[in-house]
């Protein structure tokens, strides 16, 4: 894959090198020899192409998502359990002052 580096692209979903190439919006005409090179050099493509497939099912796909999903909802009642909402605790305050 060649992008832009800019948004999601940047933070992560294209590593240089391993799973494409990211392009400098101010660097056209490089972009434009990093993307003939990705097009004439099909061990490269395939390498790159590999790379990316992985890099989706491993972090990005809808299992992942699920995973993480579920870590977020153990943290959550886990905390639940443990803490006493702010809301709460003013009233309880509030009603020992009275």
């Amino acid at each position: 894959m060649v992008a832009t580096d800019v948004g999601s692209v940047s933070i992560g979903l294209v590593q240089p090198g391993k799973t494409g190439f990211l392009a400098n919006r101010a660097m056209a005409k490089l972009s434009q020899a990093t993307f003939w090179r990705h097009l004439e050099d099909a061990q490269l493509s395939r390498t790159l192409g590999e790379g990316g497939r992985l890099e989706v099912a491993h972090h990005w796909s809808l299992d992942a998502m699920v995973q993480g999903f579920n870590l977020i909802s153990d943290i959550y009642a886990k905390c639940k359990a443990r803490c006493v909402p702010s809301t709460v605790r003013h009233v309880q305050a509030k009603r020992s002052v009275e």
